[in-house]
């Protein structure tokens, strides 16, 4: 089967139409690329269907051929909205439909899912996203797809936690890096109970090598890696030759963060599509 991968925009500021420049129409047949058997990537990104509500800083996440769009900002406010499609046979995203609210508003927030239970970590709201959440809130997946209502559980972080990224491994819930008035190189964990609320938050004995926030962080065979940070990437536009860092974190509680290889994270991969 031909792979195709595919873009949902999300823009700031409303929605973005195509426009008509007047351009001659090319011949696509003389610049179409034969498909290779075997390759891994075809380039042709392609629009699906639009999300409702323009928002950035969403989080993100998918489960059972449902994709979920999280609370956000649309440029001026923060959200509590929440959306979900169903992911099609060949790609597409079907139309989007409007879930639950949350019971706060909240941006540069994370989201996972355990156990048929979406969770959400952290984030901000308020002026500039000053106001830091240490609140947690779950929501129950529904076998539609639909989600039930939100609530807020009774055990915060530790810390507040904006732009935190997420991990499951096992039954742990673990918070990585994120900002609490200062850049933040600790991690958080708490136990998932089998009733589906979050334990008590724990501070990891250990913390990761350096600071991470607008990082990246997959969970793979027992082990988090955690990838990138804000910090890089403004010391490079500074002009400063440093390089992205790797670190994992084996087993269910965090050890000792060992530096590896440079590699480049990809947002959701489902199905061998990109979105």
């Amino acid at each position: 089967m031909k792979q195709i991968a595919f873009l949902i925009t999300f823009l700031m500021l409303g929605a973005c139409s195509p426009t008509e420049d007047g351009a001659p129409k090319q011949n696509h047949t003389t610049l179409k690329k034969p498909v290779v058997q075997n390759e891994i990537w075809i380039s042709g990104w392609k629009e699906t269907s639009p999300l409702n509500i323009a928002r950035a800083g969403a989080a993100m996440v998918v489960h059972n051929n449902f994709v979920y769009m999280i609370a956000g900002i649309d440029g001026r406010e923060f959200l509590r909205s929440t959306e979900y499609a169903s992911i099609l046979p060949d790609g597409r995203i079907g139309e989007w439909k409007m879930g639950p609210p949350l019971i706060e508003d909240r941006g540069f927030t994370e989201a996972v899912v355990k156990n048929g239970n979406i969770y959400v970590v952290g984030g901000g709201n308020g002026p500039n996203g000053q106001e830091l959440l240490t609140t947690v809130e779950r929501a129950k997946i529904n076998p539609d797809g639909s989600l039930g209502a939100w609530r807020q559980e009774g055990n915060r972080t530790v810390l507040p936690r904006r732009c935190t990224k997420l991990s499951v491994i096992d039954d742990y819930l673990y918070s990585f890096g994120g900002y609490a008035g200062t850049l933040l190189d600790s991690v958080e964990y708490a136990k998932i109970e089998a009733d589906g609320s979050v334990g008590k938050w724990r501070i990891a004995s250990e913390a990761l090598t350096l600071p991470r926030y607008v990082n990246s962080v997959k969970a793979v065979n027992g082990f988090a890696f955690v990838l990138g940070k804000k910090e890089w990437v403004l010391s490079m536009w500074n002009g400063r030759n440093r390089k992205p860092t790797v670190t994992y974190i084996p087993g269910r509680k965090p050890a000792h963060c060992k530096p590896g290889v440079m590699v480049r994270p990809l947002r959701k991969v489902i199905k061998q599509s990109i979105y």
